[in-house]
């Protein structure tokens, strides 16, 4: 069996921001130095409910501080962010920790999250399935690679289909796993 410990980023005000995110941190270390396997960071936007928001840079603060406990997010909103930033964003997180790093995806609790950025939705039980997926997919333009990148190093473009491909680094990347 392992335990984690969830933190409740809760703020009384604004003026007391500061001083949650560092006692949140503190937790942290001590969830670590009692032996604790795991600490799960939320996101809330918008709602007050949280003083860091965003809990990729604050788990960054909480990877450079232990060194051992496991860092997970209960749950990263996918609706909200872009796949490719995502993705490199935990990527870089992952390295910083050492590979302590534990990803939870999900749609969320708060139904005013999406109204408050634009989206129009509302993450009621009746209508979350197809509105989730509309969100994540939202339309062709949104996340869509161009169909041709530009060659920085002659000022040519290279076309792949609808794929977006550097010159040279898919041509690498193979050349690498076949070595391997």
């Amino acid at each position: 069996m392992r335990f984690g410990w969830l933190t409740l980023a809760h703020s009384p005000s604004g003026d007391a921001d500061y001083a949650q995110i560092r006692d949140l941190v503190e937790q942290a270390c001590f969830a670590e130095t009692v032996g604790f396997d795991g600490i799960w960071l939320t996101e809330h936007n918008f709602t007050g409910e949280s003083v860091y928001c965003d809990p990729i840079p604050f788990a960054s603060v909480v990877a450079a501080r232990t060194s051992r406990i496991r860092i997970g997010f209960a749950v990263i909103q996918l609706a909200l962010r872009h796949p490719i930033r995502l993705a490199i964003e935990l990527a870089l997180l992952d390295n910083l920790s050492n590979g302590r790093l534990d990803v939870g995806v999900g749609h969320g609790t708060n139904y005013n999250e999406y109204e408050f950025v634009g989206y129009g939705l509302r993450s009621d039980d009746t209508a979350r399935g197809p509105r989730r997926r509309s969100c994540t997919t939202a339309s062709s333009t949104s996340f869509a690679c161009p169909s041709s990148v530009p060659d920085r190093s002659s000022g040519r473009t290279r076309r792949s289909g609808g794929a977006c491909h550097p010159p040279g680094r898919c041509a690498n990347a193979a050349a690498s796993a076949r070595r391997s």
